[in-house]
């Protein structure tokens, strides 16, 4: 896990990165990390190195008002993972 985090970290610091750049459905870097998070919560898996590299994106200026193809915002799939843990905490 370190590893990625270590990637991540050098690839923000290369003055041409464009960390907003968006993919064919609309993902940036960011939505790509909160989805990731939102499918591993989802699918029981670890997710805490999303959590991490999330924090490190915004940290570096990612924009959190992007949306994607589907109209949501990083922040929305952040929220549909937290909201899977409450589902399970109420099981």
């Amino acid at each position: 896990l370190g590893r990625k985090k270590v990637f991540v970290k050098t690839l923000l610091e290369m003055p041409d990165l464009s960390i907003n750049q968006q993919d064919c459905n609309g993902f940036t870097a960011l939505i790509k990390c909160a989805v990731q998070r939102y499918n591993r919560k989802k699918d029981g898996k670890s997710y805490k190195i999303h959590e991490e590299l999330y924090q490190l994106l915004k940290e570096k200026g990612a924009d959190t008002k992007i949306r994607d193809r589907n109209n949501r915002t990083a922040q929305d799939w952040w929220d549909m993972g937290d909201s899977l843990a409450n589902e399970e905490e109420e099981l």
